[in-house]
């Protein structure tokens, strides 16, 4: 059975891979850049849309320790 995410999380990681490949294409500018919607669709990159979605699930559990801990 196929897993799905909330919108929420699947736009962080979507922000987390643009955040990624721009700063690789300022040291490799002729790298091409697929967008994050077509990046999830495309079947090939099924374990690394799911690698960058276990990275997205570190940051917000990041950010939310972080507040609490500020509270």
């Amino acid at each position: 059975m196929e897993q799905t995410h909330s919108k929420a999380l699947m736009n962080h990681a979507g922000a987390l891979y643009a955040a990624y490949l721009n700063a690789a294409k300022e040291h490799h500018p002729e790298m091409s850049i697929t967008s994050w919607p077509d990046f999830v669709c495309d079947p090939l990159n099924k374990v690394s849309v799911g690698c960058w979605i276990a990275v997205a699930k570190v940051a917000v559990k990041m950010e939310n320790d972080a507040r609490d801990n500020a509270l």
